[in-house]
Formats: C-alpha cells, sequence, structure tokens
C-alpha cells in the first residue's frame, strides 16, 4: 500500500529489520500542504527505582531508538552534525528534543502519572548523553588517523626534497623559519623537528580555519605566524597536493564546527582531533 505522507510513527514494540525503520521513517518525513512537522514517537517506560541511565545504557527494549536516530542520519547529514554538536554547545538543540508531560491520566485506572521538572531534566540530560555516545562521529574520525599519518610523512619527505634541492630559496626560507622557533619556542629544536611540525600545519590549517572562522588562531600565534610564512614563501611548490585526499575530512569538521556557541566546545573538537 503506498502511503504518499503520515503526519506521525509510534514505534509500540522494537523492531530488528532497519529496512522497516527506514520507510517507516521516509514516510513521516515526507512533505504535504499543511505540514510542519513529521512526528516519531518513541515511548520509553521503566520502573520508578530505576535511574535514567541505567534504563537507557545498553538495554535491548531501546535499541529501537538508536536505530531510527540512525536511520534519521541517512537522510539528512545535517542532523548528524547536530547530535554531535549537543555535548559541545552550552545551549540545547532546537532541532533535537526531549519533551515530557507533567501529568497524563492512566487509561485503567484514571490515576496520574507525574513527573516534575526534576526529573524530566534527568531524563534530558541522560537521553542527550546516550544520543551522543551512540550516533557520534568519534569513531568515524578515528578512520581517518591512518591516512592523516601517511600524508604526513608523504609530506615530511618533500619537504626535505626541496630544502636540499639545488635551488637555495626554500633552503632559506627553511633556515629562518628553524631560527625562529629556536627563538620563540626553544633553542635546542633540530631540522627533523622543525619539518614534522610545517607537516603538521599543512594538515591541520584547514582544521583551525574552521573552528576559528577569519583566521583568529593564526593571527594571535607567533608559531602558526611562523608556518604560516614558510607557506606563503613556498607557495606553488606542491606542498599541499597530498591534503587534497583529506578533504572528506575537512568538510566533516566543517560541518561539526558549524554553529557551535561557545569556544570550550572548538577547543574541546581540537583535543579530540590529536588525541587520533
Amino acid at each position: 500500500m503506498d502511503v504518499p505522507s503520515l503526519d506521525a510513527v509510534i514505534f509500540l514494540n522494537p523492531r530488528d529489520s532497519v529496512i522497516d525503520v527506514v520507510q517507516s521513517v521516509g514516510r513521516v518525513m515526507r512533505k504535504s500542504p499543511g505540514k510542519e512537522y513529521g512526528y516519531i514517537i518513541l515511548p520509553i517506560a521503566t520502573t520508578w527505582d530505576m535511574e535514567p541511565e541505567e534504563a537507557l545504557d545498553n538495554n535491548e527494549n531501546f535499541r529501537v531508538v538508536w536505530t531510527v536516530l540512525q536511520a534519521l542520519r541517512a537522510h539528512d547529514e545535517r542532523l548528524n552534525a547536530e547530535i554531535n554538536k549537543i555535548e559541545l554547545n552550552k545551549k540545547e538543540s532546537d532541532r533535537i528534543q526531549v519533551i515530557g508531560l507533567k501529568e497524563t491520566p492512566l487509561p485503567k485506572q484514571g490515576l496520574p502519572l507525574t513527573f516534575d521538572d526534576q526529573d524530566i531534566g534527568q531524563w534530558k540530560e541522560a537521553i542527550y548523553a546516550r544520543i551522543v555516545k551512540k550516533c557520534g562521529t568519534k569513531r568515524y574520525w578515528e578512520s581517518w588517523s591512518n591516512d592523516v599519518a601517511t600524508i604526513a610523512q608523504t609530506q615530511i619527505s618533500r619537504i626535505k626534497g626541496l630544502i636540499s634541492s639545488p635551488d637555495p630559496h626554500p633552503r632559506t626560507v627553511f633556515n629562518e623559519f628553524l631560527e625562529s622557533l629556536r627563538s620563540t619556542i626553544n633553542p635546542d629544536i633540530g631540522q627533523e623537528e622543525a619539518i614534522e611540525m610545517l607537516s603538521q600545519h599543512i594538515i591541520t590549517k584547514p582544521v583551525f580555519d574552521a573552528l576559528f572562522a577569519g583566521g583568529s588562531f593564526v593571527q594571535n600565534n607567533p608559531v602558526s605566524q611562523s608556518l604560516q610564512k614558510v607557506l606563503i614563501e613556498l607557495e606553488g611548490r606542491s606542498l599541499e597536493v597530498e591534503t587534497k585526499e583529506l578533504e572528506g575530512f575537512y568538510d566533516d569538521v566543517r560541518e561539526r564546527a558549524s554553529g557551535i556557541d561557545n569556544a570550550e566546545g572548538r577547543q574541546k573538537i581540537v583535543v579530540e582531533l590529536y588525541d587520533k
């Protein structure tokens, strides 16, 4: 049966078939005249003495929640970015909402089932935390670590080739850079360390450009200024050719960085990336 559009879909029982879930979600997301939202209803119930974290953690009954969220991500990459910004932003997401009714009658006894603001707040925090843990992209970023390591080694070889070439300009520029590092960081910095720093800068510059729009990081950091000066001087010598293979990674960082409302959140992404 062809169902052109639904206002809502409710999952009363766990579903093992991803296809069933995606089809249901797709129908409720279809646009139709006068329709603003499509609702996916996931009733979650637990005993009175169970903490929200315990109820949501590794419980087979709630597996459908994460399956549906993954299905939604397949429809819209913006939701993927929104999920990953939950733990970085200080204000709550206006696209992913966890709501609760403070009072609702039970069908048979007619007795009220009450939740105070504190209870609802605990559930919201627990659900948000589990969404990030189950659906975040940290595992996705880990898949890029091998590519970055390989590209870094290729760039190091290319830089060494440039500074040992018959053309004296690259060697002159590099020596000036090395001296600036020794004067600003440590007088014992050697050539190998300087080459590695230059390679890291080439790889990470698009990341910092995405996280700190306007180039504020480079402008206010003496080491970054020295690194950037080398790149400008050696422009056109194919130092950044290999990083084109990382465009998918850079796009992912840009998507996640967009809309982060505080500096701490951006710094957390930097720490997370360097941990990989």
